[in-house]
């Protein structure tokens, strides 16, 4: 039997398949479409059913993960391709290290992976001080430079267990130092307790629910005993996130 063949509980058996696949897909050309949703499906166990997951699945995650950022071109091709590793070890080891660099690279220069970073770390937020990170500094450089795409970023804060008046001065901090109008009028927006749209986060987790449920009831077809947590508790525990509401206010 190999490390990954199905396990006794069929949640696991997915966090192990999905592993697996997330593995192949890093090495082919053109990356497949499929593995943000595989690598999605691991962060999504382990935030919301850490109690499905054997020791031996865990481990097989950080062994993974330890394995990828040995590749000599993990520091330029990989490392953004694997923030949903970073975040589900993060869940399960309340290691911060496993999410620094993330965050540390919250104003990368490049937008496609400055904003795809942000759904990730979303779901780390119940476990995350964001004040205590690079989170408001990384944001704050966001808004001097004009960087587009920082409405994602306001809702992490506005999601995030960070008290309400810590909140308003951040906010009202960054609309300050916001360097276009779009920000300053959502960061206005924002300040002034009205909704602001959380589209690209909800439907990128929406995306990864879909497929979740799809291998999820997939594997319950084969011969594996019944969930211990099923699909509709877990989603259950996912609905009720905060980053799963379509518009954050304070």
């Amino acid at each position: 039997m190999t490390s990954f063949e199905a396990p006794a509980n069929p949640i696991d058996h997915v966090f192990r398949t999905q592993l697996k696949a997330f593995v192949t897909g890093l090495e082919q050309t053109p990356v497949p479409e499929m593995q943000d949703m595989r690598a999605g499906v691991l962060a999504f166990i382990s935030a919301f059913a850490p109690e499905a997951l054997s020791g031996t699945s865990i481990k097989l995650l950080t062994d993974t993960r330890d394995r990828i950022q040995t590749w000599p071109s993990y520091p330029t091709d990989f490392w953004w391709r694997i923030p949903y590793l970073d975040v589900a070890v993060f869940n399960l080891q309340r290691d911060m290290n496993a999410i620094r660099h993330l965050i540390e690279n919250l104003a990368h220069g490049a937008r496609g992976i400055r904003t795809h970073l942000f759904p990730p770390l979303g779901l780390a937020l119940p476990l995350l001080d964001l004040d205590a990170t690079a989170f408001v500094p990384q944001m704050g450089k966001n808004f001097e430079i004009g960087h587009l795409g920082n409405d994602q970023g306001i809702c992490l804060l506005l999601a995030s267990d960070t008290l309400a008046p810590r909140k308003r001065e951040m906010l009202e901090h960054w609309r300050a130092i916001a360097a276009n109008e779009s920000d300053r009028e959502t960061l206005g927006k924002a300040c002034d307790g009205l909704y602001i749209a959380n589209h690209a986060m909800l439907h990128e987790y929406l995306l990864i629910v879909l497929h979740l449920t799809e291998v999820a009831f997939a594997a319950q077809r084969e011969t594996l005993p019944l969930f211990s947590v099923t699909p509709a508790q877990m989603l259950s525990r996912a609905k009720a996130h905060p980053l799963m509401q379509p518009s954050l206010c304070l």
